[in-house]
């Protein structure tokens, strides 16, 4: 009888495990449709060192190749990295199969912290509730939903799975000592991890077993300081910023106690949810939000050191709030500056903690209701149910809702755009919409949002934005006209562009006069290798002749570009003409053996081969290009049309 016990005890916990991972499926199947977002580009669809290796050891000696920008050294993530090329290499272009890996490792994740929180809660019910929580949570959406975020899942997942091997050492004997691997998988995938040593140091000093692990911890805690040491070795540094916000520490202080506020209401209501916090007001001075943010986070930190004196009696409150607390520690931006100010994906590893603290609301509530006359308890009991089920249901409500804005990125920056119209959030949406060949929506944007560019260089910058999409339109009237009303000599960077711009227009349609003067001008005033190479193709294009070019070429300090240049001449020639199979015959070797600083060489061969019906060398064409300029429109229009056509 007593095995018989035993056995639907442990079928108890496999189905609960099974409904966590069906909720999963159910909840987050809209991801299968989801396309590319974000720094999806940078990260894997553009970045050619995840795509070409799949050795653990060249990502742990590059940490630059984990996102393609000159720029973006921040983090040290040789595990992720390496684990998105082992992605690359099986799913290729197809968000679905990324998708599909997001919401697999959600639900483990779900799953595994269920059969953690057994252990600590020790009541099957409740742990189910938590593990839900954790899943259903729209705060959640952010690290799922995004195909690049697989290194916070896979680092979470190492981590939870290196958690319960050591909570589990005495059934797990012959397996447990992989939770040192699996430790060690966690910190290098993702930088925030770096303190899941601490995490497991609380949660077994919590429980009162950190006697019994001190071998086991000592290994762990080894893994911090290797993983400093190599990323102070590889980056130059441990600290990933070296600007505080709000002007200093003092500033960056204030400010990160408001963004606590923040998080605080983000996972209590789960909206409003954003992918840019980049309009978060930073802060030097204290006013009345930001003292009472101060005195938020001076309760919190007076509230766990009093709970960590009274451990014993209170074990799930101090659990809860050092399991929130440690893997917020990374990125805190105190004392050490991140690039980030705030993310919702931050939260991912730090939610289990609010769920303890929640699970310990439950249960003493239960405690008290079990204490009432038996009537009471019944209806006290369902009340208590169906507040969870309510609860559930509004976070499972608020995460399908939101899963739907990470579609796509016109989607993902409306939805942001609608909270905060900043720069950032108007010129991504813009990029959005230029991606998917909506240009008269575009205008329409432009033609709406004019007011906000009324200052004289903000006015030249959207007269250029105007010209652009009207040339992609072969609207070369339009975009000439926008140009000419802004143009005057270039002196200054803004008035260059406009001059550089209208050149190119001048080019495209064939007025080669005025197109040599402009880009004369440009280069005596506003000197660089791409308008000297302009000036040089518009003497060509009218003269036909390289000798009438030779001193413009001299000019130009790209080596590559210089020694290229009269051939990309005769391509641009070839193309006007019409003569598809010489583009190619003259542009296809160069993309394939010079980096050229330049999109239209790219844009060229992708138009030729295009015509020619060429569409995997057309496809080809954009994705060098994306390599090199990431960000380009018109590298992730052709990327887009053409990635389901061959």
């Amino acid at each position: 009888m007593t095995k018989f016990f035993f056995a639907a005890k442990q079928h108890e916990s496999i189905l609960y495990a099974c409904l966590i991972f069906l909720a999963a499926v159910f909840l987050y199947y809209p991801l299968f449709a989801n396309d590319f977002v974000y720094d999806d580009f940078f990260i894997i669809v553009a970045n050619p060192w995840i795509q070409n290796s799949v050795n653990p050891a060249y990502f742990f000696l590059n940490p630059q190749f984990f996102f393609n920008s000159p720029d973006a050294i921040f983090n040290y993530r040789p595990v992720g990295s390496w684990i998105l090329s082992i992605e690359f290499y099986f799913f290729s272009f197809q968000p679905a199969f990324y998708h599909t890996v997001s919401l697999l490792l959600h639900g483990t994740n779900a799953t595994i912290l269920f059969f953690i929180f057994k252990k600590i809660v020790a009541k099957r019910v409740l742990s189910f509730f938590g593990a839900m929580i954790f899943l259903v949570h729209p705060i959640q959406s952010e690290a799922v939903a995004w195909a690049a975020e697989h290194t916070a899942l896979w680092a979470t997942f190492f981590g939870f799975t290196a958690i319960l091997l050591l909570l589990k050492k005495d059934s797990l004997r012959r397996i447990y000592y992989l939770y040192l691997p699996m430790a060690a998988l966690a910190v290098f995938s993702k930088d925030q991890l770096v303190v899941l040593p601490l995490l497991a140091v609380a949660i077994l000093w919590t429980s009162d077993n950190v006697k019994r692990y001190t071998k086991e911890l000592i290994l762990l805690i080894t893994t911090i300081p290797l993983y400093i040491i190599l990323r102070t070795l590889f980056i130059g540094s441990f600290v990933a910023y070296d600007e505080y916000w709000g002007g200093g520490i003092y500033g960056t202080f204030l400010t990160m106690s408001n963004v606590f506020v923040k998080y605080m209401g983000l996972i209590v209501k789960g909206y409003p949810l954003t992918v840019n916090y980049d309009t978060f007001p930073e802060t030097s001075q204290i006013d009345l939000p930001t003292f009472f943010a101060v005195s938020l986070v001076g309760s919190f930190v007076i509230v766990l050191i009093c709970s960590i004196f009274f451990r014993k009696k209170i074990p799930l409150i101090t659990l809860g709030l050092l399991w929130f607390a440690i893997p917020m520690l990374p990125v805190a931006n105190f004392p050490f500056p991140l690039n980030s100010l705030m993310n919702e994906r931050f939260l991912y590893p730090a939610l289990p903690g609010a769920v303890i603290i929640l699970l310990w609301l439950v249960s003493s509530l239960y405690s008290f209701i079990s204490k009432m006359p038996r009537m009471c308890r019944l209806f006290s009991t369902a009340g208590v149910s169906i507040m969870a089920c309510v609860l559930l249901g509004y976070y499972s409500f608020l995460t399908a809702n939101r899963l739907y804005d990470w579609r796509d990125d016109e989607a993902l920056w409306r939805s942001a755009s609608r909270l905060a119209l900043d720069d950032r959030n108007w010129l991504n949406l813009n990029r959005a919409l230029l991606a998917k060949g909506k240009y008269e929506e575009v205008l329409s944007l432009y033609e709406r949002d004019a007011y906000l560019f009324k200052e004289e260089v903000y006015a030249d910058h959207h007269a250029v934005r105007f010209a652009k999409v009207y040339a992609r339109m072969d609207r070369l009237f339009d975009a000439e006209r926008v140009l000419k009303e802004r143009y005057r000599p270039p002196t200054s960077n803004s008035s260059g562009m406009i001059a550089f711009e209208l050149g190119k227009i001048y080019l495209e349609r064939g007025n080669l006069v005025e197109a040599v003067v402009i880009f004369d001008e440009l280069a005596k005033l506003r000197p660089s290798n791409e308008k000297f190479f302009f000036s040089a193709l518009a003497r060509y294009t009218r003269s036909k002749d390289d000798t009438y070019v030779l001193r413009d070429l001299e000019k130009i300090e790209d080596s590559v570009l210089r020694s290229v240049a009269p051939l990309l001449f005769r391509a641009y020639s070839a193309r006007k003409e019409g003569k598809w199979d010489d583009v190619i015959f003259i542009l296809r070797p160069i993309v394939a053996q010079f980096p050229i600083q330049l999109e239209e060489p790219y844009l060229w061969l992708a138009e030729a081969e295009r015509s020619l019906g060429n569409t995997e060398e057309s496809f080809n064409a954009f994705l060098k290009l994306l390599y090199l300029r990431p960000a380009s429109v018109d590298a992730r229009k052709g990327f887009f049309e053409l990635r389901e056509k061959f």
